[in-house]
């Protein structure tokens, strides 16, 4: 995000322009989210060029990264979509969501906090609120880890039912 090719039409101007075989796309939902691009339309647009993936989420609203599938992008469309055309690249889990882990719990109990990070906070308890866990839960970066693994093996496993 924040520079030249963060909107899927300037990656698009990108690879046409250096037009060589060796140039291809990566795909990352969160980072399209966070320029105000919509990932859903972005993947259509790029994914004849994409050879890799960054699988991460964000909520639209508030840009806080999210873990994989509680944000806005439509993975389960993706995932049907790679499946069908027989994708055969890899991925990558990034570990920026662990800022929920490591944030939600001092944004609770520090309220003041919500002020001066108002996204953050929103975000958070929005996570929460999709996990159905309270504030008091402890969550750790491994757990985030984790339910992101998960996520994306089930996105994998209906794709190719």
């Amino acid at each position: 995000k924040e520079i030249y090719g963060d909107v899927y039409e300037r990656c698009l101007d990108l690879y046409h322009t250096i037009n060589h075989p060796q140039f291809k796309l990566i795909y990352d939902a969160s980072n399209y989210i966070q320029v105000g691009c919509n990932p859903n339309v972005a993947y259509e647009a790029v994914k004849e060029y994409t050879v890799y993936y960054h699988m991460k989420d964000c909520d639209a609203e508030t840009n806080v990264e999210m873990p994989l599938g509680l944000g806005f992008t439509d993975y389960k469309s993706i995932f049907k979509d790679l499946y069908a055309r027989g994708y055969e690249g890899f991925m990558t889990m990034e570990p920026h969501t662990q800022k929920y882990a490591l944030g939600r719990r001092v944004m609770g109990f520090l309220p003041f906090l919500k002020f001066v990070k108002p996204d953050f906070y929103k975000g958070f308890r929005k996570i929460d609120k999709k996990l159905g866990v309270s504030l008091f839960k402890k969550i750790t970066p491994k757990d985030v880890f984790v339910m992101q693994y998960e996520n994306l093996k089930k996105f994998i496993e209906e794709a190719g039912k």
